[in-house]
């Protein structure tokens, strides 16, 4: 299996275990780094750094000179939180429609 990310990631592209072990509390980077091994998970580059940049987390020289494993494993761990936010809403509000979340969504987006 690979998943490739040029412009979006689908909540349903991705393991449940891979959403859970990597949105755990704690340090999750042993958990990011085997699913981003074990699914093969890539990005595009120039999308992933100006998706990453909107953060504030990293400047621009930490992000340009990332490898794309560390690019790819920064995408794949904020997407996994972005979706365990909204799996949890989704359990907490069964009866509400996915489009009144107040947070998360099932599309991650490079942008």
């Amino acid at each position: 299996m690979a998943i490739h990310v040029t412009y979006e990631l689908n909540l349903s592209d991705l393991p449940p275990d891979c959403v859970r072990d990597c949105s755990s509390s704690g340090d999750v980077s042993e958990a990011v780094e085997f699913w981003t091994e074990e699914l093969g998970f890539t990005v595009e580059r120039a999308p992933a750094i100006e998706c990453l940049s909107g953060y504030g987390a990293w400047d621009d020289e930490r992000l340009e000179s990332a490898s794309d494993e560390w690019l790819a494993q920064r995408i794949l761990w904020i997407a996994c939180g972005d979706f365990n936010e909204l799996l949890t809403w989704k359990r907490r509000n069964p009866d509400k429609p996915d489009s009144e979340a107040p947070y998360g969504s099932d599309i991650f987006i490079l942008e």
